[in-house]
């Protein structure tokens, strides 16, 4: 994840390498789940390296530029305990049964029963 952090949501919609991030009108989208402003950021990660990370980052040296040429506030408040929301599920997009009899279905290293 992005400068170190473990885990991150955004106004509630955790974030994982499967989720998706869209500009629409006003908001944007998460997980396909509308999120308006004002947007916060929960992240777990360690608090003494997660700012520094994130600004020598590109995608950090980024953030910060929008932020300023935006007029966006952005505060950095540490907590003893967090909690993110677990992550979606990811959507199943095709399956089909496979017969454990045909060696053209099994796993590599799998032997016939």
């Amino acid at each position: 994840m992005v400068g170190g952090c473990q885990a991150i949501s955004v106004n509630g919609e955790r974030l994982t390498v499967l989720s998706s991030f869209r500009n629409v009108g006003t908001g944007i989208l998460v997980n396909s789940r509308p999120v308006t402003p004002p947007y916060v950021f929960d992240v777990v990660g360690n608090p003494a390296t997660l700012p520094a990370n994130l600004l020598s980052s590109p995608v950090g040296g980024q953030w910060y530029a929008l932020k300023d040429s935006l007029g966006f506030s952005f505060d950095v408040r540490q907590a003893a305990n967090l909690t993110l929301p677990a992550a979606p599920p990811p959507r199943l997009r095709s399956a089909r049964t496979i017969d454990l009899e045909d060696p053209d279905t099994r796993t590599q290293g799998e032997s016939p029963s």
